[in-house]
């Protein structure tokens, strides 16, 4: 589900290495504002894992989204608090563009 994600925002063609959804690893292909995006989604994903640890069924493609939309909130408060808000918007392009508004 995630790995669809990253190739449906990323626009990747290439599969990528079982590090970076493990351990984060970077895709060397990619360049900075991306691989910030690589890591949120990433980090959603886990945030996802974790909350349904205990439970008896995996988190649902809705669950890691909604995880996702938590952090990009998150993380454009902060933009505008740090007044950030170019470098916000280059980094959520991609992803802002695949989302039905």
């Amino acid at each position: 589900m995630v790995r669809l994600w990253l190739q449906r925002v990323l626009l990747l063609d290439e599969q990528p290495d079982p590090l970076v959804f493990i351990l984060g690893k970077r895709i060397p292909s990619l360049k900075n504002p991306m691989q910030k995006l690589v890591n949120v989604l990433l980090t959603g994903a886990r945030c996802a894992i974790a909350g349904k640890w205990k439970g008896t069924h995996p988190p649902s493609e809705m669950d890691f989204l909604e995880r996702v939309r938590f952090i990009r909130r998150m993380e454009y408060l902060t933009a505008l608090c740090n007044d950030t808000v170019d470098s916000f918007d280059r980094i959520w392009s991609a992803w802002d563009s695949t989302q039905i508004v």
